[in-house]
């Protein structure tokens, strides 16, 4: 007596969503360790504005990750990270704009 397969043929197991939680903290880590180094102001600029840059990155990577999962739980993940790495890109690219200007 065969038994019959517990998963249909058809089915496919979904990926783990370990890389997209993964590239959705990055951001937040980089820039809790750029606060913690406190670079001078020279090297604040160009930090400031890769960790812009790598914070898109992630934003869109880890969303899109996510939202292929088609579950809520992952959708509203996705939206959770792309608000958190949009806000961190923004606040990133304001404080490198500002550092540059002079107020006095």
């Amino acid at each position: 007596m065969e038994t019959p397969p517990l998963l249909p043929p058809d089915h496919q197991p979904k990926p783990s969503p370990a890389l997209a939680l993964i590239l959705g903290f990055v951001p937040a880590a980089l820039g809790l360790l750029l606060m913690a180094s406190n670079p001078g102001k020279k090297e604040l600029v160009p930090l400031l504005i890769g960790l812009a840059v790598g914070s898109l990155v992630c934003c869109l990577a880890s969303s899109l990750l996510l939202f292929r999962r088609h579950t809520g739980g992952a959708i509203a993940g996705a939206i959770v990270f792309l608000l958190l790495n949009g806000f961190i890109a923004f606040f990133s690219g304001c404080l490198a704009l500002f550092s540059n200007t002079n107020f006095h």
